[in-house]
């Protein structure tokens, strides 16, 4: 979806905006209308055939692309001429489809300061699409999204907050980030965090002493994590949540415990360190139940979106070009050199308030939570963690 906009950016040719419009209305043109008169991609769903749904992550990719179109048209007046309509339109949707659906769903969990989504618990029968069907118990059903699908929705949130001026969108991204923040392990001057672990009380099962999701870094799709950070840097470049300390940590993960140092044969293996010995993930079930590869060719990869921060990443990066003659290579490179590595914030001026996290380190921990957080006395919180043991984990 990007393409458009970025083919625009580089021409100036407003052909590539009208291309644009066809390509997002031929989009919203396949969704379908649920019970309550929200729109979606509505089909069948991955982990119970029975069953249709939406879903956040799907909704959240779709609109941020639109509204990357709306806001180049907000900040050029002569745009406005031709497209605001469009622009407004792609708003509209958003947060009709997007922000307002999914908290009719009853999917926002409101841990404040902190907050996440959930997948829903209503679902659709494919011979029946004007009536939900209850189903809290099949698999996914009412427990947390994983990171990657969190943070998709953080972006487009900070993408309606930046057209609309409406903070209501900003805090809920600032929550979201916040949570995602807040579960990261730090020892040894970097950060790990794991695809998918336990954001609310509804992922955790007292009666089984366990927790409803598998908790770990996805050990053999690097490009979950790659996303995550891709999104980590949206947010700090929009003054949300991470400060420099924190991208050079992340910088730290990738190219001190992930990197093997060696520039011209460079071997990335997953951020967690353990390399595929040490299977903390599930990964043997996982492959039983869907038959996916576990040979770990995709283990780890280099984190590209924190280019804009430090030259031994771009050094990595443009080593993977084989002709350093090629147009794609040059302009990368004229690119690299425009911009020298900085912290510099793209999208923020002056000073983030950034909230607090108050790391321990423990190399042996690899999710520790509260949640709710917030421990009253009125009602009950649940502490949880797992401990990181050779070959084996423990609640």
């Amino acid at each position: 979806m990007g393409d458009f906009i970025s083919n625009y950016e580089s021409s100036k040719n407003t052909e590539w905006l009208d291309a644009g419009i066809k390509y997002y209305d031929f989009l919203l043109s396949k969704q379908l209308t649920d019970p309550d008169g929200y729109k979606g991609w509505i089909g069948l769903y991955d982990y119970d055939h029975r069953y249709w749904t939406d879903a956040l992550v799907g909704d959240a990719m779709l609109y941020s692309g639109m509204l990357e179109f709306s806001i180049l048209v907000k900040e050029n007046r002569e745009l406005q001429k031709n497209y605001k309509e469009k622009a407004d339109f792609y708003f509209t949707e958003a947060k009709r489809n997007f922000f307002e659906k999914w908290d009719h769903k009853g999917c926002w969990y409101d841990d404040y300061p902190f907050g996440s989504y959930l997948f829903p618990v209503n679902f659709l029968k494919p011979d029946n699409l004007k009536e939900w069907s209850y189903a809290p118990n099949i698999m996914d059903a009412g427990i947390s999204n994983p990171f990657n699908m969190q943070s998709d929705a953080g972006e487009l949130l900070l993408l309606m907050h930046k057209y609309s001026g409406d903070k209501k969108y900003w805090n809920r991204a600032e929550a979201i980030y916040f949570t995602a923040k807040n579960h990261f392990q730090y020892f040894d001057d970097h950060y790990c965090w794991n695809y998918w672990e336990p954001w609310a009380p509804q992922d955790v099962d007292l009666k089984k002493n366990g927790v409803k999701l598998w908790v770990g870094v996805h050990e053999w799709r690097s490009g979950y994590q790659a996303l995550e950070v891709s999104k980590v840097v949206t947010a700090y470049h929009y003054g949300i949540v991470f400060d420099k300390q924190d991208i050079q940590r992340i910088i730290n993960t990738n190219l001190k415990v992930m990197w093997n140092g060696d520039k011209k044969n460079p071997i990335f293996t997953n951020s967690n360190g353990l390399g595929k010995e040490m299977d903390t993930t599930g990964v043997a079930g996982f492959r039983k139940a869907w038959g996916h590869s576990n040979n770990f060719k995709n283990a780890g990869e280099l984190w590209t979106s924190l280019l804009d921060f430090d030259q031994t990443l771009r050094d990595l990066s443009a080593a993977r070009f084989k002709d350093t003659s090629s147009e794609r290579y040059l302009n990368y490179k004229k690119r690299m050199d425009a911009n020298p590595p900085s912290f510099k914030r793209k999208h923020f001026e002056g000073e983030a308030k950034i909230p607090v996290v108050n790391f321990t380190e423990c190399k042996d921990l690899n999710c520790a939570a509260v949640l709710p957080h917030n421990i009253t006395g009125k009602k009950k919180s649940i502490l949880i963690c797992k401990s990181l043991e050779r070959r084996r984990s423990q609640y």
